[in-house]
């Protein structure tokens, strides 16, 4: 698991929240809209399966 995964789940147990689920598109850029990762997150979210989202660094 990477680094950055463990530190969103760290500190998911610092508030004692539960971690569900990551949505991660691999080697696609951020820019791109188009992935299916994004596609599945989004449509949870409307879904009203999601009450938080983390995202460890937007660049």
């Amino acid at each position: 698991m990477s680094g950055q995964r463990e530190r969103l789940k760290a500190f998911c147990v610092a508030q004692s929240w539960e971690t569900i689920k990551f949505y991660v598109d691999e080697g696609i850029s951020g820019r791109y809209t188009e992935r299916l990762a994004l596609k599945k997150m989004m449509k949870d979210i409307e879904d009203g399966l999601i009450d938080v989202i983390l995202v460890y660094r937007l660049d």
